[in-house]
């Protein structure tokens, strides 16, 4: 009981973003769809063990398609955060679907059924039709996660991340199309989607790159920029974060204004606080 009432108290993950973005619990509102903009220069998956840690402690199942590392990666990081993604994945707290190291390998999709774990296999050759069978078995499991939640419900659907598939070739109408998927799936559990994509300068000067990123955006209500101080470096900050309200909330996107904060990168935390608060920044 004791153990309930500490879990009900207290949140995980980054207390300046929870205090930020005023959420309850730390993590986004229930079928809230939340994109994660960045760039190589200054990367946004640190957000990620925020919301995962956050959502584990909640006890609502994470369903994680990592297109961009394998699960050592995000447990190792995790580990440090107190967060045991092995522990979570025997509890049905976390899935993890590899996307990152079949993406150029042989044409099966395979199911792991002990713990409805799946290993994708995304061929190059054929790659339209793997991710739609990628998707129909993220359905899949969207909805078993659900049933068997501990909380009774799911927590969040991440992908991490959706430029890896922009830049193997997939077509920007079978992500989009994914996409939508997806979201009409986690609206019907009450749950929410989380997706990270890289919005770089350079890349924008691509016709078909800014395609895919603008479209992408129209299908997210919450936009987190997280882009290099435009001054340079600074001893104490490692990049600001803009927080957008998406195409969702508003008509027109002339319309949409960002709050501005900026972070500091730790060994097992981030400190966000506003502009101009801290004594080193150029």
């Amino acid at each position: 009981m004791a153990t309930t009432n500490t879990s009900e108290n207290r949140t995980l993950g980054y207390s300046s973003l929870n205090n930020l973005l005023n959420w309850k619990d730390g993590v986004p509102n229930p079928k809230t769809n939340l994109l994660l903009i960045d760039t190589f220069a200054t990367e946004a998956n640190f957000l990620f063990n925020h919301f995962i840690t956050n959502y584990i402690q909640q006890k609502s199942p994470v369903l994680f398609v990592g297109f961009k590392n394998i699960f050592n990666h995000y447990n190792l990081i995790l580990k440090k955060m107190g967060c045991n993604l092995l522990l979570a994945k025997k509890s049905n707290l976390f899935y993890f679907i590899d996307g990152f190291t079949q993406l150029t390998s042989s044409e099966k999709i395979e199911q792991n059924t002990a713990n409805v774990d799946l290993t994708l296999q995304l061929n190059l050759k054929d790659k339209e039709r793997v991710l739609s069978e990628m998707t129909e078995k993220l359905v899949d499991l969207i909805q078993s996660a659900a049933q068997s939640s501990p909380s009774g419900q799911l927590g969040a659907l991440m992908i991490d991340d959706l430029s890896t598939l922009f830049n193997c070739g997939v077509s920007t109408i079978t992500v989009i199309n994914m996409l939508k998927r997806l979201k009409v799936e986690l609206n019907k559990v009450g749950s929410s989607l989380i997706v990270l994509v890289h919005g770089d300068k350079e890349l924008s000067e691509s016709t078909e790159h800014c395609k895919f990123i603008q479209l992408i955006m129209n299908q997210f209500m919450i936009w987190f920029k997280v882009e290099p101080l435009p001054s340079g470096y600074s001893r104490d900050v490692d990049g600001q974060m803009s927080i957008y309200r998406g195409y969702e909330y508003y008509q027109s996107p002339t319309q949409i204004e960002p709050n501005l904060v900026h972070f500091q990168l730790k060994d097992t935390s981030v400190e966000f606080f506003n502009r101009g608060t801290s004594k080193n920044v150029l």
